[in-house]
């Protein structure tokens, strides 16, 4: 019997370790201040890209309202579309990252600094135009931006949501 009892004791099985992915140990949940910030990036990409649509269906208009200048209507209608093609790349872009930002990716929280920064300087750049409105919306871009650059930059719950 006793032979039995060692041979049972054999056959226990053991609690296998569970794998854990490295990035749900070494990473916590993306805080509420950061996906905030994803759909904010997606109502920007929605009227980045509803504008760009307006400059390209707009194009022909632009070119109709200039057709005393068939050289600066077809112009015209080329820089619309243009420009319409980057706004609605520049919504796509917004799009990713904010996905991207709502995963709790990295690399995606280090551009979105980097264009909120972009976004400080430019509006710093805006302010020397002069004009009391530019004054006014520079100064509140300038807050929103570097307030959103400053807390994923600096915040110590974000830092460690995104190690």
């Amino acid at each position: 019997m006793k032979k039995k009892s060692i041979s049972s004791k054999r056959n226990v099985s053991k609690p296998v370790a569970k794998a854990v992915s490295r990035s749900s140990s070494s990473r916590g949940e993306v805080p509420v201040g950061v996906k905030i910030i994803s759909v904010l990036y997606y109502i920007e990409a929605a009227f980045l890209i509803l504008l760009g649509l307006v400059f390209v269906f707009g194009a022909s208009a632009a070119s109709t309202l200039l057709k005393d200048s068939p050289e600066l209507a077809a112009a015209g209608a080329g820089i619309f579309i243009v420009l319409g093609i980057i706004l609605i790349l520049f919504g796509a872009l917004f799009i990713f990252l904010g996905i991207k930002l709502w995963k709790g990716k990295n690399w995606a929280r280090i551009v979105t600094i980097v264009l909120y920064i972009l976004g400080v300087l430019i509006e710093l750049l805006s302010l020397v135009s002069g004009g009391t409105m530019n004054i006014v919306w520079g100064v509140i871009w300038i807050i929103i931006d570097g307030t959103i650059a400053g807390y994923l930059l600096l915040n110590k719950e974000v830092k460690q949501a995104f190690r």
